[in-house]
């Protein structure tokens, strides 16, 4: 804590009150999550998960990690199923998803014995796991308050809303922090067990998300100075060289590629998914200053403007006296104007989809960017070594995050800088760890008050980022849910014809209910009459038609009459965001195609599929 009387900073910052800091994190993460409903998605990255589970568990029985397909007898090739383009790969035949299944399969037993709530529990427990892994790592370093400087990782952080969704990403965080303090620990003991533990959580770390081979690299560059013990550093790296190395000789044997998204799934498709070196200014526009929408040019202005000021909070920990206040009034004014933006009520979905830049989400994180400088610590002191390393290892992942990344990447439905967050943890740790000798630098005391209330306004900042996004975590996993309740009612004999990529996993519950292909892959007359002929096969009277537009292609009217289905009274789209269009679509009944033997009513079932389909 940084506020406050001496006397009371003193009570709530001793190491007596650390367990009690650390359970009221735990009860609060706990309790947090009774607040989020356990039903509806918040990106369709989550459902696409949530059906790779479903396959491995109630569809393969444990026999692979593939996707299976309500319509291939139809559609063998997969033309029409109804992801976006990224989203699937096809390898032997099969249809796969472009995460590894590693995460669905750890998540696969709670699945199976408790269901939905399930899903939760593995969450949950990584979120647990994290904060306590930031408590450890930030008493290795010496922080005079660790316990607090973990909490406010997870909950002044973009991270907590994290642990209510089904998403690998606070697995693969709490993984990679601890290999951060086990490898810290194993270069300075030379004890082989710090060396197969960082080894192996860093293994974990990558199977749960493939970013991590970027950050166990980043980590093993920087601890290199700080290494006393060469076997222990060579044992740590070859361990989770060897691991990681299997495991992507495993995917090549599987899936046919060493890595899943950025070689499976259509790099180079789409110009937005590939990597150029004439888009690296854009992308590290998009990843780091980015607030009131657009692209680098003269619309970024403002934008420019207020990183510029939240940039005057890396200068903090080299400034001294009045200039130290003067410093974080310039930052706490960039984070404000940020906010005008990022807590703007009225549209959640737009907000989420734009606002997720570093810039947008707590800017404490900015007060150590210039920690790597070597100038800030002294070398004579272990813990200073090791907040160097922490915070190096941080910067070195962002910066090549940033260098890597492509532009698309950076948009979409997120809390802050998502494919930046593993960085967030190093940065506030190093951060808090030097505002001790920050506010010692500071005369009079009234002006070391000020400092220290600053300092505490940019991690509240931070926490009341995470109160909006967990208002805006329940508003669109609620509306997911409803969603997917309007739509299931619709017509429920009839297949679903749509030319939005989301449908098959937001809500992802539909994909296996309903039958659904895809307009967007009908880009050809043969192709449209193929689709409308896999369409009839289902029912021969009629389809669902589910459009962005309000004037759906207009190829179906050579196909049948559309009449318009009212939502009225049963889903509000607020603010335009996710907004469909139903349409009932009446063929003509001139060709004469014969239905199927699948029912033409209730869910397209695996015993239906296989029982049925000629």
């Amino acid at each position: 804590m940084m506020w406050g009387s001496a006397s009371l900073r003193s009570k709530l910052t001793s190491k007596s009150t650390e367990p009690w800091v650390l359970g009221l994190g735990i009860v609060g993460t706990v309790a947090l999550s009774f607040t989020v409903p356990l039903r509806g998605w918040w990106v369709v990255d989550c459902g696409l998960r949530f059906l790779e589970l479903q396959s491995i568990v109630e569809r393969n029985h444990w026999r692979g990690f593939w996707l299976d397909y309500p319509l291939a007898a139809y559609d063998p090739t997969y033309r029409f199923a109804p992801f976006q383009v990224i989203q699937t790969f096809v390898h032997d035949g099969k249809l796969y998803g472009q995460y590894p299944p590693w995460f669905c399969y750890l998540a696969a037993p709670f699945y199976l014995v408790a269901g939905r709530f399930g899903l939760r529990i593995v969450t949950l427990l990584a979120g647990i796991l994290l904060l306590y892994g930031c408590y450890a790592l930030a008493r290795h370093a010496h922080v005079r308050q660790a316990a607090w400087a973990a909490v406010a990782v997870v909950f002044a952080a973009p991270i907590l809303p994290y642990v209510y969704t089904f998403w690998d990403i606070v697995p693969a965080m709490a993984a990679g922090v601890w290999g951060m303090y086990f490898c810290l620990k194993a270069v300075e003991s030379n004890l082989l067990k710090y060396s197969l533990l960082a080894a192996l959580t860093l293994f974990f770390a990558f199977a749960m998300r493939e970013e991590y081979l970027l950050w166990a690299c980043c980590l093993f560059a920087a601890v290199f100075p700080l290494v006393r013990s060469w076997r222990a550093y060579v044992l740590a790296g070859a361990g989770f060289a060897v691991a990681a190395g299997a495991l992507m000789f495993v995917n090549r044997l599987i899936v046919g590629h060493y890595l899943f998204f950025q070689a499976s799934t259509g790099s180079g498709l789409l110009p937005e998914y590939s990597w150029s070196l004439s888009s690296r200014p854009n992308t590290a526009f998009l990843y780091l200053a980015r607030v009131t929408g657009g692209y680098l040019g003269v619309s970024a202005i403002p934008d420019l403007f207020m990183f510029a000021l939240l940039c005057a909070l890396a200068w903090v920990p080299r400034a001294s006296g009045r200039t130290i206040p003067r410093l974080l009034g310039i930052g706490i004014l960039g984070a404000a104007l940020v906010r005008v933006y990022l807590w703007a009520p009225g549209k959640p979905g737009v907000v989420q989809s734009h606002v997720i830049s570093m810039a947008a989400a707590t800017p404490f994180v900015f007060l150590g960017l210039l920690l790597w400088l070597p100038s800030v610590w002294n070398w004579s002191l272990p813990q200073h070594r090791r907040r160097w390393g922490i915070v190096t290892t941080s910067l070195a992942f962002l910066v090549a995050s940033v260098w890597l990344s492509v532009q698309a990447s950076a948009i979409g439905l997120n809390f802050g800088p998502r494919l930046l967050l593993p960085a967030y943890p190093g940065l506030m740790i190093s951060a808090i760890a030097v505002c001790p000798s920050v506010l010692k630098r500071i005369s009079p005391e009234r002006h070391r008050r000020l400092a220290g209330l600053m300092l505490g306004l940019l991690l509240t900042f931070g926490v009341v980022d995470n109160v909006v996004f967990l208002e805006r975590l329940k508003w669109k996993v609620t509306f997911s849910d409803t969603l997917y309740r309007v739509v299931r009612d619709l017509l429920p004999s009839a297949p679903i014809l749509t030319d939005q990529g989301r449908w098959a996993s937001d809500p992802a519950e539909l994909y296996f209910e309903r039958p659904i292909l895809s307009l967007s892959a009908a880009s050809q007359p043969e192709l449209q009459k193929e689709l409308i002929e896999i369409a009839k096969r289902i029912n021969p009277k009629e389809a669902l038609v589910l459009s962005n537009k309000k004037s759906p292609p207009r190829w179906l009217r050579s196909y049948g009459t559309l009449e318009p289905i009212s939502l009225e009274g049963k889903i509000e789209f607020l603010a335009g965001s996710f907004i469909t269009y139903p349409y009932r679509l009446r063929y003509h009944q001139t060709d004469g195609i014969a239905p199927s033997d699948i029912p033409t009513s209730g869910p397209l079932t695996e015993q239906n599929r296989e029982s049925k389909v000629p």
